[in-house]
């Protein structure tokens, strides 16, 4: 029963589930014609809702039944050919006609490779699906439909090479050029010889998609060479700029408290960041600030650090990530800030609820905040980092937050906030999970992103590894996965140690995302295990084990970087452990930084560079503010940028020019004296 399970529960279509139950039943006893009725009630039956499968996908009933379809054993898959193979022949004679290949109607063809995928036409209606997909410039379906019949049919008449050729070519005009290049390396290995007709002429399908494709050069996962020094850092780091944002008397304050429980790791906070432009904010336990990131000028202030210090008691249930987060969209006049903090007022009331606010980052005006006048219990509970989808003013921009409402946390919502009253989406409710303040809640982080496979969809990360994709327009869920826990290692990873590294993990995302292309990473914190998704095709691609407090923190073309106590290198394609270094990690599992041939991290001990073909130490920077613990490191412009507990620094990278950057804000100066004499002149 899904209502005696603990945590968050997605409900799905119960009637239609009890269909999808039944077909498995009839089909594993060997049943195939009850089976194949079954089938047919699910793929007539128009309702609402998803149905979760045995590998946990959550998907509307015609996309379940045409996996159910594809998954099908061979005695099945032969006895669907003989009950349905002349009905399929018949509409898809039907579909053809009604598809002239110029732009007819596609929905017959649709309908024969939803309902009669593994039938003797299912091939064919696929690969015309794809052919029409890719005269309407939709590439990326094209090349599923591709991709599809490669699967799914191996005893389809129409030629492979000829498919993998349509397959490469979409995958390039898709922008997937990784995947253009694996198609062209399966030809080069199968089909060398082969001759195919395309575009109306025989040729050969190695030697046509290789005149697509661009060659290949030596991009930044190229292994380090003689004439490739590894690295892009200076010999010495000398910063640029810094801004100490907690003077020493804060400071002070801090590590004389640490014998509070209340304050324990109080000290170890290091900022969210967010840029938009030339401006860097940071949000230090919901005092905003912004900088200029060229200069390190301080360009406006929100509140103070000083002030969130003070408002300090033994009773600081603020003390934790789930409050804290920053996030940027627009630009020029219209780029702003959102952030999520519990204000300093707030910090010593039970039960508090985290708000939102907008600032202008031009000049950190507060345009909106969700704030009330409300000082006591809050009925909501802000939880995900904002994600801030631009429009043109600040009003149009969409900012996206997960929220759990009543005090029992008992119902999850997205809200979306566009200026107005933010309007509230529930996707779910939370069973046997307390949530009675923010000081060791047991609600992971959740995450908000962008949907690679579809720009008008959201991807919301949830805890227990339900991965979920919202669609903006229907305001609904179209397809949702929940991934396989690691059986060795499903349980609670709560640290409440106030230890060595596990300080600072107890202040940070316990659950990490990164999108890259078409498929997303995930690391969920209710397990030790880490994800690799196929967006665009509903799918793990791969699963490994990995220590519970370490989170995502970049990838490229060949690996994937996570970091906890120490940096390791998986590769992405099968999530094998390349290689792993530990690290003096005190705020740790934070960011790396991608350098050229290297990757940087920022730890209790100066900034590491480690070369990224064999994770080979190349340079410590024990320059880089010895005096902090370490945390996070990014990389604007031309610059290195730490942020640490206390302080927010600049450094050069290879490619700064100094004299190019004073010459650049020079000429802004000279700019803003001219408005300002053109405004005097009009007053």
């Amino acid at each position: 029963d899904a209502d005696a399970k603990a945590g968050f529960q997605f409900e799905t279509n119960a009637k239609l589930q009890d269909l999808l139950t039944d077909f498995r039943r009839h089909a594993d006893r060997g049943l195939f014609e009850k089976a194949i009725e079954v089938l047919d009630r699910l793929d007539e039956t128009e309702a609402e809702g998803l149905l979760e499968s045995d590998s946990g996908l959550l998907l509307p009933a015609e996309e379940q039944v045409w996996r159910l379809q594809s998954e099908m054993g061979g005695e099945l898959r032969e006895a669907f050919r003989i009950f349905l193979d002349a009905k399929a022949a018949k509409e898809f004679a039907e579909a053809v006609e009604a598809y002239d290949g110029t732009g007819g109607s596609i929905s017959g063809l649709r309908a024969v490779y939803q309902r009669y995928f593994v039938s003797r036409v299912g091939d064919e209606a696929t690969n015309l699906l794809g052919d029409a997909a890719f005269r309407d410039g939709d590439f990326a379906r094209a090349a599923r439909m591709y991709q599809d019949v490669l699967d799914y049919h191996p005893d389809s008449d129409i030629p492979a090479a000829r498919l993998l050729l349509k397959l490469g070519v979409a995958q390039s005009r898709s922008g997937d050029a990784e995947a253009a290049s694996r198609t062209l390396r399966t030809l080069r290995e199968r089909h060398a010889s082969a001759t195919v007709r395309f575009a109306g002429r025989d040729v050969s399908p190695v030697d046509a998609l290789e005149d697509l494709l661009p060659e290949a050069g030596p991009g930044a996962d190229a292994a380090p060479t003689a004439d490739r020094p590894a690295g892009s850092l200076p010999d010495v780091l000398k910063p640029i700029w810094r801004h100490q944002y907690l003077t020493d008397q804060s400071l002070a304050t801090l590590r004389q408290s640490e014998q509070s429980y209340y304050y324990k790791g109080a000290v170890h906070f290091v900022p969210p960041v967010a840029v938009a432009g030339n401006r860097l904010a940071f949000n230090y336990y919901g005092a905003v600030s912004a900088l200029d990131v060229r200069t390190g000028k301080l360009e406006w202030v929100a509140s103070k650090p000083a002030d969130a210090i003070g408002k300090m008691s033994n009773n600081f249930y603020g003390l934790t990530t789930d409050a804290y987060g920053l996030s940027a969209g627009g630009s020029g006049d219209a780029a702003v800030f959102v952030s999520r903090e519990i204000p300093p007022d707030r910090f010593n009331y039970w039960r508090v609820g985290a708000e939102v606010t907008f600032f202008r980052a031009g000049d950190g005006r507060k345009l909106h905040s969700t704030g009330g006048s409300n000082r006591g219990q809050s009925e909501w509970y802000h939880l995900g980092k904002p994600l801030v989808v631009p429009g043109g003013r600040w009003q149009d921009h969409k900012t996206y937050v997960l929220a759990v409402k009543t005090e029992g946390a008992t119902e999850a919502f997205l809200r979306v906030f566009t200026g107005s009253k933010p309007r509230e989406i529930r996707l779910g409710r939370y069973r046997g999970v307390q949530m009675e303040n923010y000081q060791g809640r047991s609600v992971p982080n959740p995450i908000i992103a962008r949907d690679p496979s579809d720009e008008d969809s959201l991807l919301i990360l949830l805890d227990e590894g339900l991965l979920l994709s919202f669609s903006t327009e229907s305001e609904e869920v179209s397809w949702g996965l929940r991934l396989p826990a690691n059986p060795a290692t499903a349980s609670s990873n709560r640290v409440y140690s106030n230890q060595g590294p596990t300080v600072a993990n107890t202040l940070h995302p316990r659950s990490s995302m990164l999108i890259d292309g078409a498929t997303a990473f995930v690391k969920d914190g209710e397990w030790s295990s880490i994800s690799a998704v196929g967006v665009g095709e509903h799918s793990v691609l791969w699963q490994r084990r990995i220590d519970a407090l370490s989170q995502i923190v970049g990838v490229d073309g060949r690996r994937l970087y996570v970091l906890g106590t120490e940096l390791s290198a998986l590769d992405r394609g099968d999530g094998s452990l390349v290689w792993s270094v530990p690290l003096p990690m005190q705020n740790g599992g934070l960011s790396c930084v991608p350098l050229g041939e290297s990757v940087a991290v920022f730890t209790g001990r100066g900034l590491y560079e480690l070369a990224r073909e064999d994770g080979s130490l190349l340079k410590i920077h024990r320059e880089v503010e010895p005096e902090s613990d370490g945390g996070r490191a990014l990389r604007v412009g031309d610059r290195l940028v730490t942020v640490s507990e206390r302080a927010v620094t600049a450094y050069p990278l290879a490619s700064y020019d100094a004299d190019a950057v004073r010459a650049e804000l020079a000429a802004e100066a000279a700019a803003g004296d001219e408005t300002e004499t053109e405004e005097s002149d009009d007053e």
